[in-house]
């Protein structure tokens, strides 16, 4: 699903004193209704262009190259549910995305960006370590991407495999002990080498806990299924995932790893998602939550804001051809305000259905009460 990344997200936000070029649409994806996207695009263009104002020079030639995708056929025939850009007149970014936008063009000191948060890509990643015969390796793994990470890791198993054996796995290493603790079991070959292995294992530890970012992360062990249960025996690491991606983790590509990895975490991070509503919900019925637009505004600017939820359908699902409505263009222009705002003193922003928040266009969790309200 194509998202916009994080990173850009916040260089948007940090715009402050234009010129920002904002141009949002809703675009037919298949039939003969897509020929209405170029023009729908010429409009807003001439939209913008013609209330660019003092801003015009510096977009001028942002114009100029924007219009030449008018009449560019092969690109109007690879277009997603919605379409946004965004330029300072420098760089120009292109996003095609999953989720209807409405129709906007607005060239402003800041950029309008609440309708695209439900495609932001949010901070969901997770570590993948793979472990085979030859190589060892560490993974970061995100919704659309994956990158090798460098980490002091002992270079393979070979030198703890056992003589006369091709490869880890050839016999079971996940029977319980009497202890209860996972052993390698009695009279194996691989017996006298469980020594060799819990160093093999607590030298990768230590090397997880230097190149993972946080021990919160989500790590996913990719190799032999039978030395699982060892190495979580021995990882301190308290965020392993409790399962494993079973196999030669050289013979599958890295973007299949990640694919597999991110369908173990998936839960992980739903489970989060609802305590954080939980919280919210719970929070409501004291003084560090609310839904009332002017003391969400009125938190925003004193940074008492940790987590904002945006109503995910208030801008989109939005049929092409429909623009937004003048309260609800009232609406998006506070609550950019409020992201950015929320963004810029270290809170969170999730886009969430809007039964989740009662309805409202926005709710806010408190990191403190706000009773009061300031001047705007």
């Amino acid at each position: 699903m194509p998202t916009i990344p994080r990173e850009d997200l916040e260089q948007l936000v940090a715009a402050e004193s234009g010129p920002c070029l904002t141009l949002l649409m809703p675009c037919y994806e298949t039939g003969p209704e897509q020929q209405q996207n170029a023009i729908r695009f010429k409009n807003l263009l001439s939209r913008a262009e013609s209330s660019a104002g003092d801003h015009h020079a510096a977009l001028k030639g942002t114009f100029k190259t924007l219009g030449r995708l008018i009449d560019d056929e092969e690109f109007w025939r690879h277009t997603s549910a919605g379409f946004a850009v965004f330029s300072d007149g420098k760089q120009t970014r292109m996003y095609q995305l999953p989720q209807r936008l409405p129709e906007h063009a607005e060239v402003a000191d800041h950029y309008a960006i609440t309708p695209v948060l439900p495609s932001v890509a949010e901070d969901e990643s997770c570590y993948v370590l793979c472990v085979s015969r030859k190589h060892t390796r560490l993974l970061l793994a995100g919704r659309d991407e994956v990158a090798e990470v460098s980490a002091d890791l002992p270079e393979s198993l070979k030198k703890y495999e056992p003589e006369g054996q091709k490869a880890f796995g050839m016999h079971s290493f996940n029977t319980r002990r009497s202890d209860g603790q996972y052993g390698v079991p009695h009279g194996h070959p691989e017996e006298d080498k469980e020594p060799e292995l819990r160093q093999f294992f607590g030298e990768i530890d230590e090397a997880l806990r230097e190149a993972v970012d946080s021990p919160d992360a989500p790590v996913v062990f990719a190799g032999v299924e039978e030395l699982f249960p060892l190495f979580k025996e021995v990882s301190e690491h308290r965020a392993l995932v409790g399962e494993c991606i079973a196999g030669n983790p050289d013979e599958t590509p890295n973007k299949d790893l990640a694919a597999k990895a991110m369908e173990l975490v998936r839960p992980q991070f739903e489970q989060a998602a609802d305590e954080r509503l939980n919280r919210l919900h719970n929070s409501m019925q004291g003084d560090q939550a609310t839904d009332d637009p002017a003391l969400i505004g009125t938190a925003a600017k004193r940074g008492a804001i940790e987590n904002l939820f945006i109503n995910r359908e208030k801008f989109t699902d939005n049929p092409p051809g429909r623009e937004l409505l003048p309260e609800t263009q009232a609406s998006l222009q506070l609550l950019d305000a409020v992201v950015r705002k929320t963004l810029a003193t270290g809170g969170s922003v999730f886009a969430v259905p809007g039964e989740k928040i009662g309805g409202a266009d926005a709710a806010a969790a408190l990191r403190y009460p706000v009773a009061e309200t300031v001047p705007a």
